[in-house]
């Protein structure tokens, strides 16, 4: 089983490369921020998602087999993207749709709700929301960092909440 302590490190790592980037956007240097931004702002989503599907009972339901399916369509729908085939912005869009739901089912399924659940939820229906209009280019990328901000107060949450239980494992 990997330990929480590499999921907290792609997610410094991550926040690490998009405050290089900000830093030398701001200050004028010329850099190639967008390869730099747009590899840190998802090491951080997905360190963070991977961190707490691992910990999490989302895990543990019926649901996470068909969240797989989800994924693997959201990879294919990816590479028929960069083929540039018809219909595959509709595929993605469906294959994030469909994450939503079934996160949205297993947080109405949970008989009692802490903030943590709560910040999960947001977060997942916000990056399901916006990451397939910035894909398509709907909005600009800076939208996605309401997402990012999302994940870091809930992985911040998490930690805290573990800290206080002190059965972490990290």
């Amino acid at each position: 089983m990997v330990k929480n302590g590499y999921y907290l490190g792609i997610i410094v790592l991550g926040m690490l490369l998009s405050l290089y980037a900000f830093y030398k956007f701001y200050t004028g240097e010329s850099i190639s921020i967008l390869s730099i931004e747009r590899l840190g702002l998802p090491m951080i989503e997905f360190g963070g998602a991977a961190l707490l599907i691992q910990n999490g009972s989302f895990k543990k339901t019926r649901n996470f087999k068909l969240l797989k399916a989800c994924v693997s369509l959201f990879i294919i729908s990816t590479l028929l993207k960069v083929m540039h085939w018809n219909f595959s912005s509709y595929v993605m869009g469906l294959s994030f749709f469909i994450i939503g739901i079934l996160y949205v089912l297993h947080f109405y399924q949970k008989p009692y709700k802490r903030v943590l659940d709560v910040l999960k939820l947001l977060w997942v229906v916000t990056f399901c929301i916006l990451t397939p209009l910035v894909i398509d280019r709907v909005l600009v990328m800076e939208y996605r960092m309401l997402s990012v901000a999302l994940m870091l107060v809930t992985v911040a949450i998490f930690y805290l909440e573990n800290l206080k239980q002190k059965s972490f494992k990290s």
